[in-house]
């Protein structure tokens, strides 16, 4: 597939998941409030979250074909396999539901899910040094540390928020900590809308200057 219709499907992808979640806070509304966003799959369009999910492993995927080229030439094994066990685990995500019964289904939600909130914001980092590194200067490398060093905030953020939610609101104990899991899945999405959307201009600017 060429590097441009990869980047550009990648950012689709991302799209999507947005979307998605945004239907489900109207489809499944019981689920807003106090609720991480993978109980939306408990609900009766479950399989709009699967989707949701499996979407962000597209476009991980997807973005992962794509990191070559001059910006990405310091991505080496660790940041390209780490991209890779991130994508699996948005699809072991979408294939098992949080449910307590069976319980290895919830067990390799949790593991997926793990993977996927701590893994993240390492993963992102690595390829942003990558690409700091070679582009040294550049826009690109300024803006790659910016739009990580907010993934890792929604992440903090989110850690923060366990503790603290209950204090917030005894009544709803997960409500302050439900807003935060969304805030952080909106950064993670985010860093991969921006690097694919950066990345195909690049390659865009990249044919022009060739021709």
């Amino acid at each position: 597939m060429p590097r441009r219709v990869a980047l550009r499907l990648s950012l689709v992808s991302s799209a999507s998941f947005l979307a998605l979640l945004f239907l489900l806070h109207f489809v499944e509304p019981e689920f807003n409030r106090g609720h991480m966003i993978s109980e939306y799959q408990l609900g009766g369009h479950g399989w709009l979250m699967s989707l949701a999910f499996s979407s962000l492993g597209v476009s991980s995927l997807l973005l992962l074909s794509a990191l070559r080229g001059p910006s990405f030439a310091g991505v080496g094994r660790s940041g390209r396999w780490g991209m890779a066990i991130v994508a699996m685990a948005y699809f072991c995500a979408a294939a098992f539901p949080p449910i307590p019964a069976p319980a290895s289904e919830g067990y390799l939600h949790g593991v997926g899910g793990i993977i996927i909130i701590v893994g993240s914001p390492i993963v992102f980092t690595s390829i942003s040094r990558s690409v700091s590194r070679v582009d040294d200067g550049q826009i690109s490398a300024g803006l790659f540390k910016w739009v990580t060093g907010v993934v890792w905030i929604g992440l903090l953020l989110f850690g923060l928020s366990g503790p603290i939610s209950p204090i917030v609101s005894a009544a709803s104990p997960l409500a302050l900590m439900s807003v935060f899991n969304r805030m952080m899945i909106v950064t993670y999405c985010g860093w991969l809308m921006v690097v694919a959307a950066h990345s195909a201009r690049d390659t865009h600017n990249s044919s022009g200057r060739q021709s």
